[in-house]
């Protein structure tokens, strides 16, 4: 802040400081790596049913598919009956409700329109999409989530004081204490960690960038490529098809991490097997996912 205040004041006319100091920066941390592998996906599904019922696997359904924040499906701004379209089959997200204020549209997968067509059942035009029992709108559910990843295998609960695991009742073993649901800390997969499930699976299942980037509200390039996680598995498919190393460019662009299911049938057979993510039927036309009869050239 105290920079910006230097920048504003040189920049400013007539001039209020004559030069800008040198401010030391911290180190940038390292972004997450949190990523929902395949095999983990019907797991952590059963869980989000099991734990927290239609509106919790609904949720993780949608983060999953299209990688959207938390806050621009719950909250007080959340997803609304309105901002759903079953007749056209389309979700949309009102300008100024997302991060970076645009809007969005996307057509639903046959997975998240069963899931929204139960959240919608009996419900007026303004009310929220995801509530629960007593009809109150989901506003944080940090510990219905937890519960469903340890419940899953993608999460677990450690000791405060040795950051050992603990049992199902919070005890340490290691330093033979109890704990509260409060006092111990939590580490496995988060809601925004779906954000790179959803990213990878749509540029490994064959959309393009340029739409992936548009479905998940990306706004530069570089942020899309810290979301694209590349499982192992795909290099060495990849390595496998083109007869070299992933750390090799044999003038096909084996670094470019786009591959294409035509190319890859790993990640064709992944796409059929996992209906979640998209609808085969849809993966034909490369903008399928931004509106009815909206191609992207």
């Amino acid at each position: 802040m105290t920079q910006r205040c230097f920048n504003l004041g040189l920049e400013s006319t007539p001039a209020k400081v004559r030069f800008v100091p040198h401010f030391p920066m911290l180190k940038e941390s390292k972004p997450r790596q949190g990523f929902l592998k395949p095999n983990e996906y019907d797991s952590l599904a059963q869980a989000c049913t099991e734990v927290g019922g239609l509106w919790l696997r609904s949720i993780f359904e949608i983060g999953a598919t299209y990688g959207w924040r938390l806050r621009e499906l719950t909250g007080l701004n959340g997803l609304k009956v309105s901002q759903i379209n079953f007749t056209v089959n389309f979700i949309r997200l009102e300008v100024g409700t997302t991060k970076n204020g645009d809007g969005r549209q996307v057509s639903m997968t046959s997975v998240v329109r069963s899931l929204l067509t139960e959240c919608c059942r009996g419900k007026a035009h303004r009310d929220f999409v995801f509530t629960r029992e007593n009809g109150s709108p989901i506003i944080s559910f940090r510990r219905a989530w937890e519960a469903a990843c340890i419940s899953a295998g993608v999460g677990r609960q450690l000791c405060r004081a040795c950051d050992e695991v603990v049992d199902g009742d919070r005890h340490c073993g290691t330093c033979d204490r109890d704990w509260t649901a409060d006092q111990v800390k939590y580490d496995g997969l988060i809601f925004h960690d779906l954000r790179r499930t959803a990213v990878s699976g749509m540029v490994n299942a064959g959309v393009s960038e340029k739409v992936a980037m548009t479905i998940s509200g990306h706004k530069t390039r570089a942020i899309f490529d810290r979301y694209h996680i590349v499982p192992p598995s795909d290099l060495k498919a990849a390595a496998r098809q083109d007869g070299t190393s992933p750390g090799r460019t044999n003038g096909r662009g084996i670094r470019d991490r786009r591959y294409r299911a035509a190319e890859l049938g790993t990640i064709q057979t992944s796409v059929r097997s996992r209906s979640r993510h998209l609808d085969r039927r849809l993966l034909q036309a490369p903008g399928f996912l931004l509106g009815i009869g909206c191609p992207i050239l």
